[in-house]
């Protein structure tokens, strides 16, 4: 049988190994992360037209690809369109294949032209978080100026780069990294695109992270 499909959705799915990890004191995998994104997408009402994911395995691609070949994975997404950009950020350090041990996560708000960097380490992903979000500002900025020069009626803006580390709920363990990901996903995703900004956002509350696996 070796490692059949669980379940699809969207453009997601989900193995029997990448299921097993929802089990107690295992660490979330690009899979579930990515699924997850998927599943809010699709079943939250936040719009296509106002929220961009970015799947963990292209969001570890931002982090170390070139202008051109990020070009390629972002184009068709209409970046400057959206109200929001969420991705999942990983602390590996090769390309081309999995790993690493811990996850964030990583808001660009086009309201306020700021990245927002939620990290239930503190700022254990904050080299990455930086490096990922100075990328995707690079194309934005790319994306602008053609526009400008295009005379497009397009309004957004793209300013200075701007980074700011969220202060959010510490994880108590070595391993729920990604489930603090996938909470503050669902958390504060609208609070986000209505505001721009943390400001008001309640915290994310314990009970909320320590039932999530099972709700998963």
């Amino acid at each position: 049988m070796g490692d059949p499909v669980v379940i699809s959705y969207g453009d997601a799915l989900l193995r029997h190994s990448d299921v097993q990890l929802l089990k107690p004191q295992k660490w979330l995998n690009d899979q579930i992360i990515g699924f997850y994104f998927e599943y809010l997408h699709q079943n939250h009402n936040y719009g296509s037209e106002k929220i961009c994911f970015i799947s963990p395995e292209v969001s570890q691609f931002l982090k170390m690809g070139g202008s051109e070949e990020i070009a390629l994975f972002l184009e068709p997404r209409d970046l400057l369109n959206k109200e929001v950009i969420a991705l999942a950020i990983n602390n590996a350090q090769d390309p081309s294949s999995p790993g690493g041990s811990h996850w964030s996560f990583l808001i660009y708000s086009r309201q306020s032209s700021t990245y927002f960097h939620l990290d239930s380490l503190g700022k254990g992903n904050e080299e990455d978080a930086r490096i990922t979000a100075h990328q995707v500002h690079q194309f934005l900025k790319r994306k602008k100026m053609e526009n400008i020069n295009n005379f497009s009626s397009n309004s957004s803006t793209v300013t200075k780069f701007s980074f700011v580390n969220v202060p959010v709920p510490r994880q108590t363990n070595g391993y729920d990294c990604g489930i603090h990901v996938l909470c503050h996903a669902e958390h504060s995703l609208h609070h986000f695109i209505i505001y721009g900004s943390p400001d008001g956002l309640q915290p994310l509350e314990e009970s909320i992270i320590k039932k999530k696996r099972k709700e998963i």
